[in-house]
Parts: C-alpha cells; sequence; structure tokens
C-alpha cells in the first residue's frame, strides 16, 4: 500500500477555483474567437499591400448585358458591348416584356430586400404565365442565357423578361 498522503479533490465551490475556471474559460473562447477571425483573408491583406497602391475607379458602370442578337458563344466565349454614346440602355418597361407581364404589376418590386407581400401578385402572375404554356413557347419566349452577376447587377433590365439560367 502506498503509505504517500494523497492530495484531496479541488473544491469547485470555493471562490478561487470558480475565479480559475472562469479565467481558463474565457481565455479558451478568446483563442477561439481569434482562430475565426485569423482564417479570414481580409485579416491579414494589410502584411501584402503596398503603400502606393490606389484603389482604381472605373469612371463608368461597365455594361455586362449580352447582344441578343448574335448568336450565343461558347460557354468559354465572351462579348463586350461598344461604349459609344449612341449605345441606349433599354429598361424593361421599354420592350421585350413577358406577354402578359405589365409594368404596373411590376411596379412594387424592390430590389435587395425579402420577398415582401406587395410582390405576391408579380410573383404568382409570373408563375401561373409559365405553367400555361409549353416547353418550346418558353424556349422560343426567351431572351437567351444570362448569368448570375447579369441578373444581380442588371436588375432593372432583365425585370419582367424571360430568361434562361
Amino acid at each position: 500500500m502506498d503509505k504517500r498522503k494523497r492530495r484531496p479533490p479541488p473544491n469547485y465551490f470555493a471562490r478561487n477555483e470558480q475565479v480559475r475556471l472562469l479565467i481558463l474559460c474565457s481565455l479558451l473562447m478568446f483563442v477561439l474567437i481569434m482562430m475565426n477571425e485569423a482564417r479570414k483573408p481580409s485579416t491579414w491583406k494589410w502584411m501584402w499591400r503596398s503603400h502606393s497602391e490606389v484603389a482604381v475607379e472605373p469612371s463608368q458602370p461597365i455594361d455586362t448585358r449580352l447582344d441578343t442578337r448574335i448568336p450565343s458563344l461558347p460557354s468559354d466565349g465572351f462579348r463586350t458591348v461598344p461604349t459609344d454614346s449612341s449605345h441606349r440602355q433599354e429598361t424593361a418597361t421599354e420592350s421585350n416584356l413577358l406577354p402578359g407581364i405589365t409594368a404596373e404589376l411590376l411596379a412594387p418590386i424592390k430590389d435587395n430586400t425579402v420577398m415582401r407581400a406587395a410582390e405576391n401578385n408579380a410573383w404568382l402572375t409570373m408563375l401561373e404565365l409559365l405553367h400555361n404554356k409549353k416547353q418550346s413557347e418558353i424556349v422560343s419566349l426567351s431572351t437567351g442565357q444570362v448569368s448570375f452577376a447579369q441578373l444581380f447587377r442588371q436588375t432593372d433590365f432583365y425585370r419582367g423578361k424571360l430568361v434562361t439560367v
């Protein structure tokens, strides 16, 4: 038998033990929060940025819409839009709306918000129009393939039009 004196277990209800446990838990949480911040690339950008680097803003927004009169390109191709002053941007209210969709129906739609009750009429009308059409009609009414970036950046142009994603 071991004749050495055994140390009693710690009393976790004692004030000094509770403070010690609180400090240990706080340090663990601090380390976890710092690990989460360290994994973000934006945290470390300052190390590689030169002082002469200046953000350059384009003078005009880039128009990423595709010209639907030109046949579509392969998936690895791209097009640019002419930058002459005669090029005029269309809006969804001018032309090419899906038959049965009116500008008044689209008026209550607001971008970058949750779907609101005021938008339900437009949403349900569009779904009903598409439900009542055959697949061949839907394909013929489509304005062509559109990327997510185009839909996200040019909501006014594509609103009310039938597109293929």
